[in-house]
């Protein structure tokens, strides 16, 4: 064999290096006036330094119990705005991704959310309504979607208690390909995505990364939330080998709140901020996402930072970063990966 044989035979035998994960970051559609133009944060969006945007529209029910799913007047947008900020981000160069979410109007307690939705109609459990609508709210976007170019679409986000009604997701997934010829998948939560059970219908595993990464009350620095994201790149690697698909973390964020490193899924309104705690929890991220500190390899293709749309500030305690330090860390950093 010659040299040259050689070498290319040892190419070929060697194990591919995997592209870094393709960073991104989500938008949330929820300005009160369903036709607001989010022009100006996707020209910040566009000035960051990723590659992609998850744009996220909210529809409502009533309560828990509803199966009537519907457009909320000064909380949901139109679907021209949602047409038109996808086409604004399309010509921004940005990738986009689409995933309508089911929220409350009401809830009855604190642990009420779309993640214990139990349809009923006249005092009994009516899954098949529920789907109904669902299917009409997710069609219409999926619609959209497919009539600019989205490269991705999410059929749904955290519906846990709906997650074991299979024939009625794949049904619904039928239905989204029939309209949308791009990527399918569906965002699951931080701590059930093992339970879903339509992945195998899906082009994409999304997680919801809202992980715990330290106890109640503690302080941790960067170097010890880094090293908190080594059990959980291990247990995503063995999803995505059981699943057989990319997978893509769907929401990885933090509030600016005392609170966001043990309780990352929390908004917390009520506890003390903290601007300094948000940054060194997305600096510990982007240590492992981008630089790959861990021995553990980075187990997603792509990810999206929750979430730019927000007032942001000094004085702002919720998820974005907007004008806070971990903006400032967040630009640095993505910047200097081009």
């Amino acid at each position: 064999m010659t040299r040259a044989l050689v070498l290319l035979a040892l190419l070929l035998a060697a194990p591919a290096v995997a592209a870094p994960a393709s960073p991104g970051v989500g938008l949330g559609l929820f300005a009160s006036d369903p036709e607001w133009d989010y022009g100006p944060l996707i020209q910040e969006i566009a000035q960051l330094g990723v590659d992609g945007v998850l744009v996220v529209v909210p529809w409502y029910q009533e309560t828990v119990h509803s199966t009537l799913i519907r457009p909320l007047p000064g909380s949901s947008p139109s679907l021209d705005t949602v047409k038109r900020t996808m086409r604004q981000l399309s010509e921004a160069g940005l990738a986009v991704s689409l995933m309508p979410i089911v929220l409350l109007e009401t809830q009855e307690n604190p642990k009420q959310w779309r993640g214990v939705i139990e349809p009923q109609h006249l005092g009994r459990p009516d899954t098949a309504r529920w789907f109904a609508s669902y299917r009409d709210f997710v069609l219409a976007h999926a619609v959209l979607a497919g009539q600019v170019g989205a490269q991705r679409f999410l059929v749904g986000s955290e519906l846990l208690s709906l997650e074991e009604e299979r024939p009625r997701w794949m049904e619904l997934i039928g239905g989204v390909r029939a309209v949308f010829k791009g990527q399918l998948g569906y965002s699951a939560n931080w701590d059930r995505y093992d339970q879903v059970t339509f992945w195998d219908a899906l082009d994409f595993v999304g997680v919801n990364g809202y992980f715990r990464l330290a106890r109640d009350g503690a302080q941790p620095s960067e170097d010890a939330l880094v090293r908190s994201w080594e059990k959980h790149l291990v247990a995503l690697q063995t999803l995505r080998d059981a699943v057989g698909l990319p997978l893509l973390m769907t929401e990885v964020g933090y509030s600016s709140r005392v609170t966001a490193a043990a309780k990352p899924w929390c908004a917390c309104p009520t506890e003390e901020r903290d601007h300094d705690l948000q940054a060194r929890l997305y600096g510990a991220f982007l240590r492992v996402a981008l630089a790959e500190e861990l021995d553990t390899p980075v187990p997603f293709d792509a990810w999206f930072l929750w979430n730019w749309f927000g007032f942001g500030g000094p004085n702002d305690g919720t998820f974005t970063p907007r004008g806070k330090p971990a903006e400032t860390l967040l630009r640095s950093a993505l910047q200097s990966r081009r």
